[in-house]
């Protein structure tokens, strides 16, 4: 008479590979959610970016009988504090531009410049975006305002 063997061991093995594959799925599922983070932040910046060029296009369609002062008006080279009044009207929308630029939770590094040429106004917005594993990028936006 035959007796069935008896096995040892299948059980564990069973048990070591379920729990690789269910690893390897958590590992996936990070890495995804991961990469969506990096890419809604992205889609965040480029949101800002927009919305803030579509302001100053409209600070310039507002006073477009002085939209030749804009011209060459850049964030980066304006120091002038305008907080308590003492600005004319350009410099204070420059003023409020930069502000909402370089503000909390804004563009990093962002930058922006204004040129008018005749009846068109170019607003150039440019920031660091910040990629996976540490990388950057400089990143811009150009909006052209008929003025």
């Amino acid at each position: 008479m035959n007796l069935p063997v008896r096995q040892s061991g299948v059980s564990m093995i069973e048990v070591l590979v379920t729990i690789a594959v269910i690893g390897f799925g958590f590992l996936s599922l990070l890495s995804l959610q991961i990469a969506t983070l990096n890419t809604l932040s992205a889609n965040n910046q480029n949101y800002v970016a927009v919305s803030l060029a579509n302001g100053m296009g409209e600070r310039l369609r507002a006073n477009r009988d002085n939209a030749a002062f804009y011209n060459g008006m850049a964030t980066a080279d304006f120091d002038k504090d305008c907080s308590g009044g003492n600005c004319n009207m350009v410099e204070f929308d420059v003023w409020q531009w930069k502000q909402s630029l370089v503000g909390e939770g804004q563009l990093p590094d962002g930058a922006g410049v204004v040129a008018v040429l005749g009846g068109l106004a170019t607003v150039t917005i440019e920031w660091t975006e910040k990629r996976a594993r540490n990388e950057t990028e400089r990143k811009s936006y150009v909006l052209e305002v008929p003025l």
